[in-house]
C-alpha cells in the first residue's frame, strides 16, 4: 500500500499499531550524497554516501492515543536492506526532518536569519502534514517527515544488502507492540 491510500484508513485508538513501510515517493540523488537533518540545519549537517541513483523512500507510521505519528523514514536505492551501524546523530528543534541531495541542496538553499528560524520553529507541522515533498519538480527537491513526538535527537543508520550500503534508516518512534523487528 502507498502513503496516500494508508491516510484514508480510520487511526487506531485501541492500541498502537503500525502501518509497516509505506512508498512515499523516490528522489534522485545524482551526488551519491544526501543530507539528513531538522531542515533548518540541514546547511550544518554531515553529507551521507549512499550511492548515486534514485533513492526509494518510505515512511512507517504508527497510531498511538487516537492520533497517527511518522514512527521511521529509510531511503535506499535497492528493496530490502538490514540496519547496521549508526551512522550519525543529528538534533530537532522543528518536529521535522529533510532529505536531499547535497548538492542539489546546497546549490539553491540559503541559511535561515534568526527571524527565519523562530518563525520555523514557531509554526509546528500541522496534523495532516505528516510526509511528503517540497518542490518535487524543482531543482532541489527535499523529502520532509513530521519527526514521531517531536523534537530530539536521532540517529541514522546504514541499510546493508549484500555488504553494501544502499541506503539509511531513522527510528523516530516504533509504536507498534506487535512489530518485534528492526527492519
Amino acid at each position: 500500500m502507498d502513503f496516500a491510500d494508508y491516510l484514508k484508513e480510520p487511526v487506531s485508538t485501541e492500541r498502537p499499531r503500525s502501518s509497516g513501510w509505506l512508498v512515499l515517493g523516490r528522489l534522485a540523488v545524482p551526488s551519491g550524497s544526501v543530507l539528513l537533518a531538522d531542515p533548518v540545519f540541514m546547511l550544518q549537517s554531515a553529507p551521507i554516501e549512499v550511492g548515486a541513483g534514485s533513492l526509494l523512500v518510505e515512511v512507517a507510521l504508527s497510531d498511538f492515543g487516537g492520533r497517527r505519528l511518522v514512527s521511521r523514514l529509510r531511503a535506499s536505492r535497492e528493496p530490502g536492506g538490514t540496519p547496521g551501524k549508526g551512522i550519525q546523530r543529528f538534533i530537532v528543534d522543528s518536529r521535522r526532518v529533510g532529505l536531499a541531495d547535497v548538492d542539489r541542496f546546497v546549490a539553491l538553499a540559503e541559511p535561515l536569519d534568526d527571524a527565519g528560524y523562530d518563525a520555523f520553529i514557531a509554526t509546528p507541522p500541522a496534523e495532516d502534514e505528516l510526509a511528503g515533498q517540497i518542490h518535487a519538480q524543482g531543482p532541489a527537491p527535499v523529502v520532509f517527515a513530521a519527526t514521531g513526538f517531536g523534537s530530539g535527537a536521532f540517529l541514522i543508520r546504514e541499510l546493508i544488502l549484500d555488504g553494501e550500503r544502499v541506503g539509511i534508516q531513522v527510528d523516530f518512534a516504533n509504536l507498534d507492540l506487535d512489530d518485534a523487528s528492526e527492519d
